[in-house]
């Protein structure tokens, strides 16, 4: 079994260079580099970026000393690149992954027939292309694509050929190259065939992915995030051994959960994003990575990157018409996530419309009187009041109220409380002006259903404190 931090790299797509990978050097210098190395990566794995590029920078002195082409200094440098874009630096993300390079051609003859260094070279020319696109040189950033998506391709790499195929592919489509990425993929998909597909160990791989997914499941439940993502780690490992690239995703999804849930935002977008590389070759890909799109779209309204955290919740709508469920709700996920970035970002008018689908596919999908039909009538009306708009406002509460009113007495008790209870909500909030729009509706309700007297009660003493 692999240590711990081996696991942890891989799952990141930073390089695996262990220390059984790498040329025998002085044993002391190799020792430092190992330490360096390992203390670089777990301040980047808690967003400490300059305590980790100082740890990797000491890594990369460390193997310097031992020999002029030592393996291990462009493997490491490839690891200190990736932390600067992780901080956005693309200038010295770029530098370090052309170092990486230099080093690399220094290997040769052995660089030409070492599997690990191949991928080290295609991980480089990749980094090197996303940088140099965020720093706006396209027609550089594009050569490096197609140079690394050759090579792996020759060498029949095919993690790195999913990498460079998903890295690529978004960065013509962000150029509006839909074609060219498409065709890309295709081209792909036909290389892919021609790799040999990773070995399934004796011991069931899928079994203890599964297994180890479900305890995982079960600790992030009872919120214990350190047992969840050391489970799903274990998993991920396991997964990793699998042809199909979907269960790879889903066990980084969920350490992107895990990393949500701690408010690591940016580690969090670094698992989602390594989720996706796993599903986009997948042809069941689309329908299961929903959960690694509405954590991409959630991590990124929390770092205000609000554009791209649109783009994501339309992705995830997008992808819904792709699931047929019985009750519209994969549709409606997406749109409650975008309407919560309009709001977020203070674009409350365009928040509007993603809103009013939500309350027409509850009303399509169940009864009027149905906890989720009712609560999003108050979410929809509420946001009119916020907006200015009271006779829309109050449009939408009537309407609601002469349509539930059709319904049978014995089912009006159950949305009749909860308009009690948005509404006494509201009055905390000091908002009784908002909430009273709903109380007189409730105690219609309740005039209707049977032995609702003690909550007619509790709605008369609610709408006595709106008149206070």
């Amino acid at each position: 079994m692999k240590p711990l931090r081996t696991i942890l790299i891989l799952a990141l797509a930073l390089l695996p260079a262990t220390t059984c990978g790498c040329a025998p050097g002085s044993g002391e210098l190799a020792d430092k580099w190992d330490r360096a190395r390992l203390a670089g990566f777990n301040e980047f794995r808690n967003n400490q970026f300059d305590q980790a590029i100082a740890h990797y920078r000491e890594a990369i002195e460390a193997a310097q000393a031992i020999g002029p082409k030592d393996r291990r200094v462009p493997l490491t440098s490839n690891e200190l690149a990736r932390v600067f874009l992780a901080k956005s630096d693309f200038q010295s993300a770029a530098d370090a992954y052309k170092d990486a390079l230099t080093e690399l051609s220094q290997l040769k003859p052995d660089f030409g027939h070492d599997p690990e260094l191949l991928a080290a070279n295609c991980q480089a020319l990749d980094g090197l292309a996303n940088s140099l696109n965020k720093l706006g040189q396209t027609s550089d950033a594009e050569h490096y694509y197609q140079d690394a998506l050759a090579q792996a391709k020759a060498n029949k790499l095919g993690q790195q050929l999913r990498t460079i195929t998903f890295d690529y592919r978004s960065f013509l489509r962000q150029h509006g190259e839909n074609a060219r990425a498409d065709t890309i993929t295709e081209q792909t998909e036909s290389e892919r065939t021609k790799v040999e597909p990773l070995p399934i160990s004796e011991d069931n791989a899928k079994y203890q992915m599964e297994s180890h997914l479900r305890q995982g499941d079960d600790a992030l439940r009872h919120n214990d995030l350190d047992k969840a993502e050391k489970e799903y780690t274990v998993a991920l490992r396991a997964a990793e051994r699998l042809e199909d690239q979907v269960p790879g995703g889903n066990c980084a999804s969920r350490l992107g959960q895990v990393a949500f849930r701690r408010e690591q935002w940016k580690q969090a977008l670094v698992w989602f994003d390594f989720a996706m590389k796993h599903y986009a070759e997948s042809k069941s890909g689309v329908v299961a990575r929903r959960s690694a799109v509405s954590g991409l779209a959630m991590t990124l309204c929390k770092l205000k990157n609000y554009d791209q955290a649109e783009f994501c919740a339309k992705q995830l709508i997008e992808d819904s018409r792709w699931i047929r469920t019985k009750d519209g709700s994969e549709m409606r996920e997406g749109l409650i996530e975008l309407a919560d970035i309009y709001r977020q970002s203070g674009q409350l008018e365009k928040a509007t419309a993603p809103m009013e689908e939500i309350y027409a596919s509850c009303r399509q999908y169940h009864p009027i009187t149905w906890p989720e039909t009712t609560l999003n009538m108050c979410y929809l009306s509420t946001h009119y009041w916020s907006l200015n708009k009271k006779e829309q406002c109050r449009k939408t509460v009537n309407e609601y109220l002469a349509e539930a009113l059709k319904s049978k007495p014995e089912n009006l008790q159950l949305p009749a409380r909860l308009l009690d209870d948005y509404a006494e909500a509201l009055i905390k909030a000091k908002e009784f002006d908002k909430a009273a729009i709903y109380l007189p509706s409730a105690l219609k309700m309740l005039d209707r259903a049977p032995d609702a007297q003690k909550e007619k009660e509790r709605c008369r003493q609610l709408m006595d404190k709106t008149r206070a």
